[in-house]
């Protein structure tokens, strides 16, 4: 019984500390690309250059039916804005010992302002 319950403590404990990374990485990604302040061109511009460089964006405009996107209704609702396109991103990230592949991904309202940007990391 001891045993199991040693188990499922570890997991909880995993559990928060990747909960508390995902919040960590979340704000310095937020810090390095501010929504409500950099335009798509800034953006463009900044992940074009530098460590960041990848692949060439895949942009989506709002489909006429609203999204399915997840990510993208749920930063209308946090932002209280309507979100025009999203724009995807493919590079590589980490460091020279754990590099691994980013999609970072990018919501701009209709003025072409940045609303949310997130991250996802593959393992």
């Amino acid at each position: 019984m001891s045993a199991r319950l040693g188990f499922l403590l570890l997991v909880a404990i995993g559990s928060v500390a990747c909960a508390g990374y995902d919040q960590e990485h979340q704000a310095e990604l937020e810090a390095a690309f501010p929504p409500g302040k950099m335009t798509h061109a800034q953006v463009d511009a900044r992940m074009n250059s530098g460590d960041r460089a990848g692949s060439p964006p895949r942009t989506v405009a709002r489909p006429g039916t609203g999204w399915t996107d997840v990510r993208a209704l749920e930063c209308e609702r946090r932002r209280a804005r309507r979100v025009a396109t999203a724009e995807y991103w493919m590079n590589a990230c980490g460091s020279l010992v754990s590099m691994t592949l980013c999609r970072s991904q990018f919501y701009y309202d209709d003025d072409g302002v940045l609303a949310c940007v997130s991250e996802w990391q593959s393992d």
